[in-house]
């Protein structure tokens, strides 16, 4: 009987448990300017299908890498957009919550993540490249609960005016994502049916006859 109830209870937990699922672009481009002095910028899309990750997961957590080379970080500017519309700022000018000119360097690798110091307001290096992990301008949060397929959307501009563009060499979505819970609930649901129906199978097949 106990081996019984257990492979029930196994079953339920095949059923309807599934952990999260980690997915993350490759380059999107390389080599790609962002003109210097234009807001209108450069901007990317980048599909997230369900064989990436399975369609109605909802996003528990988001980084984004970005590798920029040249240009003058004082006065980029990017923001995401996920599926359903959320926009979040990425870059404001960093460095201009100290300096109106932000910061005087050229060129960054870094990691955006919530929970690090913000990169608008941190210091830099002259002469190194900027490089780290570092909260961006908004709230990365602020996509948590919303789908995690469907179409992206990476904007970059930046409003420094003089020396030479920067480029784009490699931007990277880190997605985290879970079932819907809606859907995670009724997977539960069933399995638990099946569950009931596997135990009164079992006793009825173990009941002694009256």
């Amino acid at each position: 009987m106990k081996i019984h109830i257990v492979a029930g209870i196994m079953l339920v937990v095949a059923l309807c448990a599934r952990g999260s699922v980690s997915y993350s672009t490759g380059p999107i481009s390389e080599n790609t300017v962002i003109p210097n002095g234009n807001p209108v910028g450069v901007t990317f899309n980048v599909d997230v299908t369900s064989s990436d990750v399975t369609a109605g997961d909802v996003i528990r957590g988001l980084t984004v890498g970005l590798d920029i080379s040249g240009g003058y970080n004082g006065g980029l500017v990017a923001y995401l957009v996920a599926p359903n519309g959320t926009l979040v700022e990425l870059l404001n000018q960093p460095g201009s919550a100290s300096s109106p000119f932000g910061y005087g360097g050229s060129g960054l690798n870094v990691t955006l993540a919530d929970g690090s110091q913000c990169i608008q307001a941190t210091s830099e290096t002259p002469g190194v490249l900027f490089s780290g992990t570092y909260g961006a301008a908004g709230s990365l949060s602020s996509v948590n609960g919303s789908v995690a397929d469907g179409d992206w959307t990476l904007f970059f501009a930046n409003l420094g005016s003089g020396g030479s563009s920067g480029k784009l060499l490699n931007f990277t979505l880190n997605l985290t994502a879970v079932p819907e819970p809606v859907g995670m609930g009724l997977g539960i649901f069933g399995g638990l049916v099946v569950l009931r129906w596997l135990l009164g199978r079992i006793w009825r097949l173990e009941s002694p006859p009256d």
